[in-house]
């Protein structure tokens, strides 16, 4: 999802959403916080059915790929929101 999409006055009442991202050990990432909480929170305000906490799964590098044991999370994760 685009953060152009996210900003937009787009209202989205009562869709359903979850929301991820990925994350290596950037230190500037503590800082400025995640991208999954972002959107959340943008989501949320324009009505938007929060289907569960942000999730973040841990990448190898910064493109990816996700490291070994995120893979399995990140199913059981996609399998409980299919349940929707």
């Amino acid at each position: 999802m685009s953060k152009k999409f996210i900003d937009s006055k787009v209202n989205i009442d009562c869709k359903k959403f979850a929301t991820f991202d990925t994350r290596s050990d950037m230190k500037w990432v503590k800082i400025l916080g995640f991208a999954s909480d972002y959107m959340s929170a943008k989501l949320k305000s324009k009505g938007g059915q929060f289907l569960g906490e942000s999730v973040g799964f841990h990448v190898s590098k910064k493109q990816g790929p996700l490291i070994d044991s995120e893979i399995s999370r990140a199913e059981s994760w996609a399998r409980r929101l299919a349940k929707y």
